[in-house]
């Protein structure tokens, strides 16, 4: 494809919407005071760099994808053995999740889940007119669930569940039947309540029921959570004002820059400023089209 071509065929509004929420982003991160400046200076490393790579794979024709399956079979392959090697590597907070390369870590889970909708996009395509045959779900479920084994080795709950989100949302838009459906969410709630009573770990646990009740361990599990709503409820109406947030500059929320970052924005910009946060997001639907 020539640049001239692609400019034209260039989604600036996605592009436009994609820098709006990187910007909102890294405006909110710099207002969290100084100490979070190394941090600052490596998402925009990484943004450069991921910009260039979305660049570059912009002219990557995927229809290699469709028309063959050895590649999306070898990415897949790929990231299962990273992610059987990152079981071997050191620990941090307790899970075996990362790669190191000297200052750098990779989670190989993020590219599994790259790997999984790749796969499952090239299932999907070939079969798409006989998903209503139960053995094809099935054999969907198995791209997903062996990753996600992996991960619970690790262990690591949270991305295990998004293995069987991506399974189940790409389930849906392909267009599958009510009643393998409710199969399938039945056999969900059974497999929960199997690993709730036999193979949770009890910090697994207490993480779910602080989730539901974060002030049945208020200053264990539940405090991160106690934290984020604090910070959210301060910023009230209009906010707290650019770097004027309590709660993420001074520490008392964790991870404000990263699992935390919306509690850290709307402490900072308020409801009207998750509001507009809301809206930007929903700009993305329009360029989309969902079979149901």
């Amino acid at each position: 494809m020539n640049l001239s071509l692609f400019l034209r065929k260039f989604d600036w509004r996605l592009f436009f919407i994609f820098l709006a929420l990187l910007g909102a982003g890294l405006f909110s991160m710099a207002g969290m005071g100084p100490n979070i400046k190394p941090f600052l200076e490596k998402q925009i490393y990484f943004l450069i760099v991921g910009s260039v790579l979305i660049f570059l794979i912009s002219f990557f024709d995927y229809r290699v994808f469709k028309n063959s399956s050895l590649p999306s079979l070898l990415i897949y392959l790929t990231v299962l053995v990273l992610l059987v090697i990152s079981l071997t590597s050191s620990s941090v907070r307790g899970i075996n999740a990362w790669i190191s390369f000297g200052s750098i870590r990779l989670e190989p889970s993020e590219f599994a889940k790259l790997a999984v909708v790749i796969l499952l996009a090239k299932y999907f395509s070939q079969k798409h007119t006989e998903i209503y045959r139960i053995h094809h779900i099935v054999a969907s479920g198995v791209y997903a669930v062996i990753p996600a084994l992996l991960v619970l080795k690790q262990p690591d709950l949270g991305s295990a569940f998004i293995f069987f989100a991506i399974w189940l949302s790409m389930l849906l838009a392909v267009g599958i039947k009510r009643k393998h459906l409710m199969i399938i969410l039945f056999s969900a709630i059974l497999v929960a309540s199997v690993a709730w009573l036999v193979f949770l770990q009890p910090y697994q646990k207490n993480r779910i029921t602080s989730f539901l009740n974060p002030y049945l361990d208020p200053k264990g599990e539940g405090y991160s959570v106690i934290q984020a709503k604090t910070a959210i409820g301060s910023g009230m109406i209009w906010g707290n004002g650019f770097g004027q947030g309590t709660q993420s500059r001074f520490g008392f929320l964790p991870e404000a820059h990263t699992d935390f970052a919306f509690a850290a924005f709307g402490e900072q910009f308020g409801f009207v400023g998750i509001l507009i946060l809301f809206a930007v997001f929903f700009m993305f639907l329009p360029a989309y089209h969902f079979p149901f």
